[in-house]
């Protein structure tokens, strides 16, 4: 029990140093991961986890719980940055194999996007000669579907090689991962420009020099 609740504290505090969105996101998961958790006592607010635990029994035996586990992990949780990452793969029990949202990620969400951005671009580029009023419009989204699937697939090549091979973890290049984790961004911009502040000089006053000075 005593584990349980100093583990809380650590997580906390790991929470705290993320954005906005990204802090809702490791909550809700470890809402989710007390509600079916055996370490929460039976009355009180315990018996409030233990009917959320019955709840997930019932979507679980539809297969709507494990559908949702699995995305919200492995989508989500590795749409996140590095640290916040992290932070997600202790919530899950994963201390040691953060690595696995980066590269689960990568290969089961980022790869098929990028495949799906392609095929975007592809199809504009048979609407462009279906019409020379279409034409214009149609290649400049196409080639800029076709653009961003180039960066989203390298990228996504990349952060499943190296999360299995360096075992590390990496954000995703997307539109979601990025408003995702932007205020996160921001917070550690915000906390490193303060580090780097000069602290003011001490100031000297008449009345202590000419004391000095007798």
């Amino acid at each position: 029990m005593g584990n349980f609740f100093q583990n809380d504290i650590i997580v906390d505090h790991l929470i705290s140093r993320s954005g906005i969105i990204s802090r809702q996101i490791l909550k809700f998961y470890r809402f989710m991961r007390k509600s079916g958790s055996e370490e929460i006592p039976a009355h009180g607010v315990g018996a409030i986890w233990l009917r959320q635990q019955k709840i997930r029994r019932f979507l679980s035996a539809i297969g709507i719980s494990k559908l949702a586990d699995l995305l919200y992990t492995y989508y989500l949780g590795g749409s996140l940055t590095r640290q916040d990452q992290l932070t997600f793969s202790r919530i899950h029990g994963w201390e040691n194999r953060a690595y696995l949202l980066t590269g689960i990620n990568a290969l089961a969400c980022g790869i098929p996007t990028a495949a799906l951005y392609f095929l975007v671009g592809e199809g504009f580029q048979i609407l462009s000669r279906v019409n020379s009023y279409t034409e214009l419009p149609a290649l400049l989204v196409s080639h800029t579907s076709l653009g961003i699937g180039a960066i989203s697939l390298g990228v996504d090549l990349f952060r499943a090689a190296d999360a299995f091979w360096h075992k590390r973890c990496w954000a995703p290049f997307g539109f979601l991962p990025f408003f995702i984790n932007l205020p996160t961004y921001l917070k550690m911009a915000s906390q490193r420009i303060k580090m780097k502040k000069p602290e003011p000089p001490l100031a000297c006053t008449t009345n202590t020099s000419s004391k000095i000075d007798r």
